[in-house]
């Protein structure tokens, strides 16, 4: 707010306080623009700028939740693999008690879903637990839902990624990047981001070869944080650093 008034705390006329100042009231404008595309612009076109809002919202709450130590952040991650393995086994068997139900009907449905193509894959994407989730929120007929990466070809949602797949396992590559800077060598490369970064396309990759993919609901956190904890712990593992990863803490700079 200060910024976009012009008013600033300190009494400054610095060359990059107003550089500051007018990037910051050219960008407000510029998000809210942005934000308004991704709500009322037809779906096929603004899936782009609805997936920027949402790494936006991404990235905010990255910066905000910081962990410092390493054995809260693994075990926070498997807390949340836990979590994601139940919801979706619940919701999977909910669903399955609603299949026999509503079993005399299926014939008459898969008459109807043989004569209407487009219907079925549709059908076949709501079908599943994580599927249903991801349907009801790239509904072209409501409201935008922030909250999941899509892609789409021709018009078509072809791949979908839940933000907090994303978000989650962020909180230890922040912490390997923090630890990659707390020692850089000569070659300067960030050792442990990589090797976190490599474990989460590994873990994407996996979901994406998984059986069960195109039928049913899949946990993508079961897949990612596995591979991604063990890039980081077995470099660790390798480079004699493991029991100096898990008592690395940031030190707090004096205010």
């Amino acid at each position: 707010v200060a910024a976009w008034s012009g008013n600033t705390m300190q009494d400054t006329s610095s060359e990059d306080e107003e550089t500051r100042s007018t990037l910051s009231q050219a960008i407000l404008p510029a998000s809210a623009a942005l934000v308004g595309l991704a709500y009322f612009a037809p779906a096929s076109i603004a899936w782009p700028i609805r997936n920027l809002v949402c790494s936006c919202l991404g990235i905010g709450v990255v910066r905000a939740v910081q962990i410092p130590k390493l054995t809260p952040i693994v075990a926070a991650l498997l807390l949340l693999v836990v979590y994601d393995v139940y919801s979706v086994g619940m919701m999977l068997v909910e669903l399955g008690s609603q299949s026999i139900v509503s079993s005399g009907g299926e014939a008459t449905n898969a008459m109807v879903e043989a004569a209407t193509p487009a219907a079925t894959s549709t059908s076949t994407a709501a079908s599943s637990a994580m599927g249903a989730v991801a349907m009801s929120k790239v509904d072209d007929t409501s409201l935008w839902q922030p909250g999941l990466l899509e892609i789409r070809l021709r018009g078509r949602v072809t791949d979908l990624l839940g933000l907090g797949d994303a978000v989650f396992p962020s909180l230890l590559s922040t912490f390997a990047l923090r630890f990659d800077s707390s020692r850089i060598d000569a070659t300067n490369i960030p050792y442990y981001f990589v090797a976190s970064v490599a474990g989460y396309g590994v873990g994407c990759a996996t979901c994406e070869f998984a059986p069960g993919i195109g039928s049913s609901g899949l946990p993508a956190l079961l897949f990612i944080i596995p591979s991604m904890l063990t890039s980081v712990l077995g470099l660790s593992l390798v480079r004699g650093e493991l029991g100096e990863i898990f008592q690395y803490k940031p030190m707090v700079e004096d205010e």
